[in-house]
């Protein structure tokens, strides 16, 4: 969303609630009026941020994200904010609609609850988990 369409949204939503603060009902029927809102209660596609262009993993980066992963011997795992323990599983192919389709994962349990998590390879790598040695 631009500067200029965030203003005009700013404006409506002042503008709707003006006369009437007590009736967010009202407000969100004129904004939806105005193509502000859709029925759902969600931005215009135009209002909205555009999606970020996913590029694959190359075969070399697979390569690479495997051998750190599940090729080296310890595989339990420190998120950094929580402090909470994973043990890596194994990788995974995410396969869903949009623009997340065939994105490299990795699988891998939470050691105190038991639950297991999947999050796409280049998040896990990213430095948010440290590896704890055995």
């Amino acid at each position: 969303m631009d500067e200029a369409q965030r203003q005009e949204l700013l404006e409506a939503i002042a503008n709707s609630t003006k006369n009437d603060t007590k009736s967010p009902e009202l407000a969100r029927k004129v904004l939806i009026s105005r193509g502000l809102l859709t029925k759902s209660g969600k931005l215009p596609k135009r209002y909205r941020q555009p999606e970020q262009e996913k590029t694959p993993m190359t075969d070399e980066e697979k390569v690479i994200a495997r051998d750190q992963l599940i090729g080296h011997p310890d595989r339990t795992y420190r998120h950094k904010k929580r402090a909470t323990l994973y043990e890596v599983q194994g990788l995974a192919t995410l396969q869903i609609e949009g623009p997340h389709d065939m994105t490299e994962c990795v699988a891998y349990w939470d050691l105190q609850s038991g639950r297991m998590w999947v999050r796409p390879v280049s998040e896990f790598l990213d430095g948010r988990f440290e590896r704890v040695s055995s």
